[in-house]
Order: C-alpha cells, then sequence, then structure tokens
C-alpha cells in the first residue's frame, strides 16, 4: 500500500512531466550546486552565461525523476524557468528535504520587468543592487550571485522589488535557490 509521500511525489511527477514539455529545461551541475534552467526564453542565455557554462547538462526530467525517486543529491539546487515549470520542481524539492533560502518572480510588462526578490536579507540586497546596474542582462547577475553564495544559516527575511528594461520573453519568470536542510 502506498503511503501520503508516494501518492502525493507520484501525483506531482505526473503533472511536472505532463506540463513540461520534451527538453523544457535542462540541469547543470556546477561545484556542489544543481542548476536548472528552462528552455523558450531570452534570459535563458543570460542566465546560462551567467552560470559560465560550467558541467554537464540533461534533461529536466531527469531531474524530476532523480527527485521523486530520492537520488538526486546535490547540497543546493539553483533555477531559472517559466513560473509553470518551477512549481512542480519547486513542490519536489521541498519534499526531498530541501529549504527555499531565496526566491524571485519576474514579471514582464512593457519593455519593463519587474522584480520581486524575497530570501535572506543580505543576498536579497547584492541580488537586487546586480540586477539594478546589469539592466536587461540581469539573468546574469542573477545567477553568479545565487552561484557564488556561501551556504549559511537562514537569517532575517527580507522582501524587495525594482524593474529594469526587459528583452522579449514570457510575462512570468521565477527563480529560486534551494539548500539541503542539515540534519
Amino acid at each position: 500500500m502506498p503511503d501520503r509521500r508516494q501518492i502525493m511525489v507520484g501525483g506531482l511527477l505526473g503533472c511536472a512531466l505532463i506540463a513540461l514539455p520534451a527538453q523544457a529545461a535542462q540541469i547543470m551541475h556546477i561545484g556542489d550546486a544543481a542548476v536548472l534552467v528552462g528552455n523558450g526564453f531570452t534570459d535563458r542565455a543570460q542566465f546560462l552565461g551567467g552560470c559560465d557554462r560550467l558541467g554537464r547538462a540533461a534533461s529536466c526530467h531527469g531531474a524530476i525523476t532523480s527527485l521523486a525517486t530520492d537520488s538526486f543529491d546535490t547540497p543546493r539546487v539553483i533555477a531559472l524557468a517559466q513560473q509553470s515549470d518551477a512549481f512542480p520542481l519547486q513542490q519536489l524539492l521541498r519534499d526531498a528535504g530541501y529549504h527555499q533560502t531565496f526566491n524571485a518572480s519576474h514579471f514582464r510588462t512593457g519593455g519593463r520587468i519587474e522584480h520581486r526578490l524575497y530570501g535572506e536579507a543580505a543576498l536579497v540586497k547584492a541580488v537586487a543592487s546586480a540586477i539594478s546596474r546589469t539592466g536587461a542582462n540581469w539573468a546574469s547577475a542573477l545567477a553568479l550571485h545565487l552561484l557564488t553564495r556561501s551556504p549559511s544559516v537562514p537569517r532575517l527575511q527580507s522582501s524587495l522589488e525594482l524593474e529594469t528594461p526587459a528583452h522579449a520573453g514570457p510575462a512570468f519568470l521565477n527563480s529560486f535557490l534551494f539548500e539541503r536542510i542539515s540534519a
């Protein structure tokens, strides 16, 4: 008889696989982090540039399957994807014992993009400063700051909103950083 966790993971896995088209995202391993990057939007290339194109890439399907079968073992997970693609991954990460350290929503309208950042105060401040300096190339600065962040004990939470110029792309993107909860 399946337990509650198995039913939930199976449901999330089914929803995620249906929602994500083939090659909907890549997973790269850079240092101690798994980096998930969605396909099909302009900011993706800049995010990858910020990641310095290191590591090996595989399909997101592999990341979802690994999470659902408890074989996903990395201290940190960083992502930039369309919100509909990010949601099932975030749910599976929480269920796999990860803690969300940073989350940002990126809303694109009329040549501008509004960034709503939430997370540890120092990280939010550093990301906001970098994003405001880089303008339309915000995704590269975001990737660099999330990858170079030293894991730490969660501290004071903060939120911040700012706007930058935007390239054409989807109306809603989501970025996040999850870290493995220490036992």
